[in-house]
């Protein structure tokens, strides 16, 4: 009897796995996510598949591939790798998913064009550069953040208000306390030295944040980017401009 339900279990895991992703996917997005989740047409098996498009709230993922663990789908649990790809986009990594809402993403790296992020008003129009990030983990549970590690790059930040100038290279990096998820944000060379902190918080419908801290132009650069700065209001006496923002960001 025991031998027979095994056989029956090795069927099943090899009968679930080979399916066409086209009828097993659409099944497995969960129910609150299908408003906010758009796929294009499927190639492949639920093991091993891709598809040519994925829209995820406002934001074009491209096309992704997947190859995802046969034992783990007979089981109810998505485990495997993943990998989108389009033009100014590229992620990659790990993904964990069960019924009970848990989604953990490992190993998460990739980059993007800053310019996509104004296109989905989540960037000022006329910031361009290129946004990498290495996330050693991410923990949604309900939706919301349990645990995140990482680090978030900018590189060839510049601002078409000011032509020519290379804004240099800044790091976030990333932890959380409780569902909140700090960012502390610091420059690695250019004309800006940047201490800040910013703190998303998962609202009911929205997400709310604050960045703060202080921004300050190193020597020889505080004529030239004064202008881009004065929104912030009057420097210290040490040319330190205060940040104080808050505000929400709605999916």
């Amino acid at each position: 009897m025991a031998g027979l339900a095994f056989g029956l279990a090795v069927f099943g895991i090899f009968l679930l796995a080979t399916l066409p992703a086209s009828l097993v996917i659409p099944l497995m997005v969960p129910t609150a996510a299908q408003q906010h989740l758009q796929l294009g047409e499927f190639s492949g098996s639920v093991w091993n598949g891709s598809t040519d498009s994925v829209h995820a709230f406002r934001f074009d993922l491209g096309a992704a591939h997947w190859e995802l663990s046969p034992l783990a789908l007979i089981l109810l649990r998505v485990d495997g790798i993943f990998e989108f790809r389009r033009s100014g986009f590229a992620a990659n990594g790990i993904v964990s998913y069960n019924s009970g809402d848990d989604l953990l993403l490992e190993n998460v790296r990739g980059e993007l064009l800053l310019s996509e992020l104004a296109a989905v008003d989540l960037m000022l129009p006329g910031v361009t550069g290129v946004l990498k990030f290495d996330i050693e983990y991410l923990d949604l549970v309900n939706r919301l953040p349990s645990k995140v590690s990482g680090n978030v790059t900018v590189t060839d930040l510049r601002l078409a208000w000011i032509p020519g100038l290379d804004l240099g290279i800044y790091e976030a990096t990333l932890d959380n306390d409780d569902r909140t998820v700090r960012a502390v944000i610091r420059d690695i060379g250019g004309p800006l030295k940047i201490n800040l902190v910013m703190l998303l918080t998962p609202e009911i419908d929205h997400y709310s944040y604050s960045l703060q801290g202080a921004i300050q132009p190193k020597a020889n650069t505080e004529m030239l980017l004064a202008p881009a700065l004065q929104w912030l209001g009057k420097p210290d006496s040490l040319g330190r401009y205060a940040v104080n923002h808050s505000g929400t960001i709605r999916p």
